[in-house]
């Protein structure tokens, strides 16, 4: 990977209709080459929205603004053609689920043998060796002859496993990964997270991860970005953003997760999240915040960095305590059970 392969958004924002308020306003952020970074927030933070505007493959009527750069492309700026020859060849993507993204009447070799052929000029034979190798990697027993079967005949952990082959078909050194393990029991979750974290290390990819799932990011992610109502709050490395947030809108998530003491009851968020069209003024967690004071409900609150390498949007971060929350990470070791049940 070329060391110049860093994917960078600066102040991206996402309108759907002319004059209101935008679905995702002046979000900026690295990853660095073979660098993981996860975006996290409740449904509804903008945090899909930011993923796909990497690839262009937002809903209709979407209107971009900003800089997205990954190594000496300004992805914003590419035609459609040649963002197509990006996808897959340079940045593969994970969909949430595997169903929609797999043809139901294609079986899975062929599947991956055509993303292999649109981006590289090999015979048909080539093609298939290396989807029967990439279904070896990604954990499909027996790859040969189930690369003749179809996606229904795969529980979904396999056919999760097939999309993350796809979208590793042409060697991308960025992967994209969009809720990729929702629709999975947590078994099958843990095995997913350390197949992703494997192969990034092993070929040195650099991984975007969307989760609403603080143990997600935690099992697999450097650093974190959390989102809310199209915001991005507060940025750092995971485990001392885990640790220690900057802003009250994180300690809340953290205080969310399930935990593991036995007659603990799950904490919540009071309140709900703004509707994209009725943003308040000012900080839009003010009205769930307990720390906001008339100073939050006006203007625009900035990123600020609050300590070397973490940002906050929050004018009160210092008063933030730490959670009470011990961290679960999502993706323990893989077992022989895990990878069974896959």
């Amino acid at each position: 990977m070329r060391a110049s392969e860093r994917l960078v958004l600066e102040r991206l924002t996402v309108t759907f209709a002319k004059g209101r308020r935008p679905v995702v306003r002046d979000v900026s952020f690295e990853v660095e080459p073979g660098g993981s970074v996860g975006l996290v927030g409740e449904s509804g933070s903008g945090k899909s929205l930011t993923l796909r505007s990497v690839l262009g493959l937002l809903p209709t009527g979407a209107a971009v603004t900003g800089h997205i750069r990954y190594g000496d492309q300004d992805l914003l700026a590419l035609s459609g053609r040649d963002m197509q020859r990006m996808r897959g060849s340079r940045i593969g993507m994970v969909f949430q689920d595997p169903m929609s993204a797999l043809n139901p009447i294609l079986r899975v070799g062929v599947a991956i043998e055509q993303v292999i052929r649109s981006h590289e000029t090999v015979d048909k034979a080539t093609a298939h060796r290396r989807a029967v190798a990439i279904m070896e990697r990604v954990g499909i027993r027996d790859a040969e002859a189930r690369s003749r079967s179809y996606p229904h005949q795969f529980s979904g952990g396999m056919r999760q496993r097939i999309v993350i082959a796809m979208a590793l078909a042409a060697n991308p050194t960025l992967l994209l990964a969009d809720e990729p393990t929702t629709a999975l029991d947590v078994v099958v979750q843990a095995a997913i997270l350390r197949l992703l974290d494997g192969l990034r290390r092993q070929q040195g990819m650099s991984l975007l991860l969307v989760s609403h799932d603080f143990g997600v990011v935690a099992g697999v992610c450097e650093r974190v970005g959390v989102m809310y109502a199209g915001e991005l709050v507060e940025l750092g490395n995971t485990h001392e953003v885990l640790r220690a947030p900057r802003h009250p809108y994180t300690r809340g998530l953290v205080e969310s997760l399930p935990q593991s003491g036995e007659g603990e009851r799950m904490r919540s968020i009071p309140g709900m999240p703004p509707e994209p069209g009725g943003m308040p003024d000012g900080c839009p967690f003010a009205p769930r915040c307990t720390l906001a004071t008339d100073e939050c409900r006006t203007g625009i609150i900035p990123l600020l960095q609050v300590a070397p390498g973490r940002w906050a949007r929050c004018l009160h971060s210092d008063l933030v305590e730490p959670p009470d929350a011990v961290i679960r990470d999502a993706a323990p070791a893989p077992t022989s059970v895990e990878m069974a049940r896959g």
